[in-house]
């Protein structure tokens, strides 16, 4: 049975061909220091997407032969799951930067992202 750590890898791997994508683990844990225990978060902050890179992309013939890093986010969900209001906000913002991304739940959602971000 597939979870969204199992997703997240998939579609990062699948994604290869086109750029590259990183998983982006977030969470909060604790260490024990002698007989305390300490919390801290990890990952690059909340809402931040599961997935993030950069979307590799052809130019047009002002710049021939010239290849640009779009950066890329995709918050990865499994069934109906839904995004936080942190995350949704995230991915509207790199939307709004010129970035490409979005709330995903296979490799063809992918490509449709990529697709409307090359309409635009």
């Amino acid at each position: 049975m597939y979870n969204e750590k199992n997703i997240q890898k998939i579609l990062a791997k699948d994604f290869n061909n086109k750029g590259r994508l990183w998983i982006n683990d977030n969470g909060f844990a604790y260490h024990k220091i002698g007989d305390k225990y300490i919390g801290f978060r990890y990952g690059l902050g909340v809402g931040i997407s599961d997935l993030v890179g950069f979307t590799e992309v052809d130019i047009d013939e002002s710049m021939v032969g010239e290849r640009l890093p779009i950066f890329t986010a995709f918050e990865v969900k499994k069934g109906r799951g839904k995004a936080s209001i942190e995350q949704e906000n995230f991915i509207k913002f790199i939307r709004s930067k010129g970035g490409i991304g979005g709330i995903v739940y296979d490799s063809e959602q992918i490509q449709k992202e990529i697709e409307q971000w090359r309409m635009k």
